[in-house]
């Protein structure tokens, strides 16, 4: 994933893979960086939304998970 995102750093696709790969990995500090990167690039996207406010839960920051958990039902 890495090598793709330097040939294409801002596909949404490879990004939010990628994402999701370090939430399931349990790299939750990684993965919200990339799921705010995201949710710049494509803020409509509930999916992204979901993956924020569980990264930031899991990271115990539990105001900014409700925050992204509330974006992602508007």
């Amino acid at each position: 994933f890495k090598r793709a995102l330097i040939i294409s750093p801002d596909d949404l696709t490879i990004l939010e893979h990628l994402a999701k790969l370090h939430l399931i990995v349990e790299r939750n500090k990684e993965s919200c960086e990339l799921f705010r990167r995201i949710s710049v690039l494509n803020p409509s996207s509930a999916d992204i939304w979901y993956g924020l406010g569980t990264a930031e839960s899991r990271l115990e920051n539990f105001p900014a998970a409700l925050v992204a958990f509330n974006h992602g039902v508007e």
